[in-house]
């Protein structure tokens, strides 16, 4: 789960988006945000997905 975390944080890194651009693009809060990317909340990448193209 941590590889997936930091993942996440190095790309939106690469992207220069905060935590908080990332979290409003996939309609989840900060907070959830720094958990998934700390490794202390788990998600699948197809629930991420999944949760952003509902949204659209």
């Amino acid at each position: 789960m941590e590889n997936i975390g930091r993942f996440i944080k190095n790309r939106r890194e690469e992207l220069g988006m905060t935590q908080t651009d990332l979290a409003e693009h996939l309609g989840i809060t900060k907070g959830f945000m720094s958990k998934l990317e700390n490794g202390q909340k788990p998600i699948s990448l197809i629930r991420l997905v999944d949760r952003k193209c509902a949204g659209n």
